[in-house]
C-alpha cells in the first residue's frame, strides 16, 4: 500500500496490518515516534539525523541523500522510518515502512511510484469522469469508479498495442468514445431488462431493432 501523510493515521496502519500489507506512507512533521529516547516530532528529529550522518541511495540516475531509523509509532507498534529528500530540494520526507526487512533504496523507490499513482487520477477525473456521477450509495459510487478505471484500462491497453503497430491510429477509439460505448451499452443492457419484467406497446419489436442496433 502507497499513499500520503493525509492518510498515515494510526487506523490506516493497523488495517494494514491486520491484512498482512505492506505500507509505506509520508508521515507527518508533527507527528510523534519513539527511537532510544521519549517521543519526539518526526520532523526536528529528521533534520538533526540527516544534517549529521547519511547515504547516497542512487534511484534511476539520481542520488538521493538518505539514513533510516528503527522506530515506535504510539498506537500501532514497529517501523522502518527512511529520512531522504529530493536532490535540489529542502523538504524531507518521513518515509514510513512495517516491513523491516525493505532497505532504504526499496522503500525510496517505491514512495516515488506515488507521482504516477497521481497522474493516474487526474487522468480519469479529467477524461471518464471519476467525479461526475449522481450515484447517492456505496453501491452506485463502487460501480462508476470500476467503469471509470475499466475505461481507463481499455484506453491504456489500446495505447499499448498502437504503439506496437497492432491497431490503426484512425479506428482507435477516445477515452470519452469509450465511456459513451459503456454507457450506451449499460442504457440498452438496463432497458432490455425493463422490457421483459413490464408490458410495453405493439411497437416494441422497433425498440428491441434499434436497441440491437445500437448496443
Amino acid at each position: 500500500m502507497l499513499f500520503d501523510s493525509f492518510w498515515g493515521a494510526t487506523k490506516v496502519l493497523n488495517a494494514c496490518e491486520e491484512r498482512d500489507f505492506i505500507f509505506v506512507t509520508n508521515l507527518k512533521a508533527n507527528r510523534k515516534v519513539k527511537t532510544h529516547r521519549p517521543l519526539r516530532q518526526v520532523g526536528a528529529y529528521a533534520a538533526k539525523v540527516i544534517s549529521h550522518s547519511h547515504e547516497a541511495v542512487r534511484i534511476e540516475g539520481k542520488t538521493f541523500p538518505a539514513v533510516k531509523r528503527d522506530s515506535f509509532i504510539s498506537g500501532f507498534g514497529r517501523i522502518r522510518v527512511v529520512f531522504s529528500h529530493k536532490p535540489g530540494h529542502q523538504r524531507i520526507y518521513h518515509l514510513a515502512n512495517n516491513a523491516l526487512t525493505l532497505s532504504m533504496k526499496e522503500i525510496i523507490g517505491l514512495y516515488l511510484k506515488r507521482w504516477s499513482i497521481e497522474c493516474l487520477f487526474k487522468d480519469v477525473k479529467h477524461y471518464p469522469g471519476m467525479g461526475d456521477y449522481p450515484a447517492r450509495t456505496l453501491e452506485g459510487a463502487t460501480n462508476h469508479m470500476c467503469v471509470v478505471f475499466m475505461v481507463r484500462l481499455l484506453t491504456f491497453l489500446r495505447t499499448m498495442r498502437m504503439k506496437k503497430g497492432k491497431i490503426d491510429m484512425k479506428k482507435a477509439l477516445s477515452p470519452a468514445e469509450i465511456r459513451s460505448d459503456l454507457r450506451t451499452r449499460f442504457q440498452a443492457s438496463h432497458i432490455k431488462r425493463t422490457l421483459r419484467r413490464k408490458k410495453m406497446p405493439a411497437n416494441i419489436d422497433q425498440i428491441m431493432c434499434l436497441l440491437n442496433s445500437s448496443a
